[in-house]
């Protein structure tokens, strides 16, 4: 059913044909990149957890590497939220981030039966536990230099 001719609406939305203002970020790059890579932790977290509960394969612990996965992707949610919003506990949740991925290294030959263990699967998932450790403890100390500069500005 029509009411009118329509006219008037069409000179209402001629009003608004200006364009938006530019929007700029002030956020450091630094923290864009972070950010960035967080939110690929997170997915691959959930996408390990998927994949792991899908196949539900019994020669594994399967159930310790979703338990493992899902902590993981959902401290780096938090973490990729708390980073891209600049806050005052973002460096706390990159710890907490990194302690959760740490587990998850370990968590991976933690999973597999004695009798399939490749030799030096150990050593690796340590390394890479401590490498993970220590880049988002470094990722961590950056940030809180970025919020206590914005919080001098």
């Amino acid at each position: 059913m029509f009411v009118g001719d329509g006219r008037r609406r069409l000179r209402s939305t001629r009003l608004s044909t200006s364009l938006p203002a530019p929007v700029t970020l002030n956020r450091p790059l630094g923290i864009q990149l972070l950010a960035a890579l967080l939110t690929i932790y997170t997915m691959a977290g959930f996408l390990l957890a998927m994949r792991m509960l899908i196949e539900r394969d019994d020669r594994y612990r399967w159930w310790l590497i979703v338990a493992a996965a899902v902590a993981f992707a959902l401290a780096s949610g938090v973490a990729t939220l708390g980073v891209w919003r600049v806050e005052k506990r973002a460096p706390l949740l990159l710890v907490a981030c990194g302690a959760l991925g740490s587990a998850l290294c370990l968590a991976l030959p933690a999973a597999v039966p004695d009798e399939a263990l490749a030799p030096g699967m150990w050593r690796a998932a340590i390394q890479g536990a401590v490498l993970i450790f220590a880049f988002l403890a470094l990722a961590a100390w950056y940030v809180r230099n970025v919020v206590r500069a914005r919080a001098r500005a």
